[in-house]
């Protein structure tokens, strides 16, 4: 790969999962021959365009398709198109293992996928991939961050495996009261939705959907309205916000403050003026 004194490569681990992302500039070359990725990787990218080859076959890959290839799948690449204003490469890599695991918390058949055509072209779900991607770059909470990953791989596994989703049981409410108090006991904690699921033992993505249908919130949304009600009684106490951002799950001061303008409408140093 070619690179300019713009392009350059971050890596991230989230559990068992390697996160990568290229941010290129305009003019960046990229010709890799022959190559291979040691995990699975999905591949989405925005201001950029590719060929590549795999058994013998071309493929021209868009940013409206996410690429997936298997672990030692050999390929080649080359650029085709990157914009003026750059482009940005966004990579998940994990073991095999890690869907035997997934499906398993899922619910879902063990995953038999075909890598022979990499190319999946569903725009939405490559949108749901780069928001995911995004979003565990951020400083959001855990289970904003699992909450995602498990949305994505639901998706994409229903559409790798099946045509039709997988029936699923319906959660009762009162596992839902289960899910809240365990949210409200550990709100100050990183909560992951396969823990939260795990404890009440409910599939992942039937309490997200369950959730939503019950309470009208996700269980994140739910879980960053109460670190901020906590957070609120915490100030009027008297305490500086700088002591009450981890007290209440947050990152620092500056994620207190931003997520108490967005549930109040102010900041804290202005609510407490009022």
């Amino acid at each position: 790969m070619a690179k300019t004194a713009d392009t350059r490569l971050t890596h991230s681990t989230h559990g068992d999962l390697h996160l990568y992302r290229y941010d290129m500039a305009a003019g960046t070359r990229v010709n890799m021959d022959k190559v291979f990725h040691e995990e699975i990787a999905i591949i989405g990218f925005e201001g950029c365009a590719w060929h590549s080859s795999q058994n013998g076959r071309y493929y021209f890959e868009t940013p409206d398709c996410l690429v997936i290839r298997d672990a030692g799948q050999i390929f080649s690449l080359e650029s085709a198109y990157i914009s003026p204003q750059g482009a940005v490469c966004r990579e998940l890599r994990f073991a095999p293992e890690f869907l035997d695991t997934l499906c398993a918390q899922l619910e879902l058949p063990r995953p038999e996928l075909d890598y022979s055509n990499p190319l999946l072209t569903f725009e939405p779900l490559t949108q749901l991939f780069i928001k995911t991607h995004t979003l565990i770059e951020s400083q959001e909470c855990a289970l904003a961050k699992s909450s995602y990953l498990t949305t994505f791989f639901y998706a994409l596994l229903n559409i790798k495996l099946s045509p039709r989703l997988v029936q699923q049981r319906s959660s009762s409410p009162q596992k839902l009261k289960f899910a809240i108090d365990y949210l409200r006991a550990y709100f100050s904690d990183g909560i992951t939705l396969p823990d939260l699921a795990k404890h009440i033992g409910m599939n992942p993505f039937v309490l997200l959907r369950q959730f939503k249908k019950h309470v009208g919130i996700t269980p994140h949304e739910y879980l960053q309205i109460y670190r901020v009600i906590q957070a609120r009684k915490l100030i009027a106490q008297g305490h500086k916000l700088s002591d009450v951002a981890p007290l209440c799950g947050f990152a620092d001061q500056s994620h207190l403050t931003r997520s108490f303008r967005k549930r109040i409408g102010v900041t804290p140093g202005r609510y407490f003026s009022l």
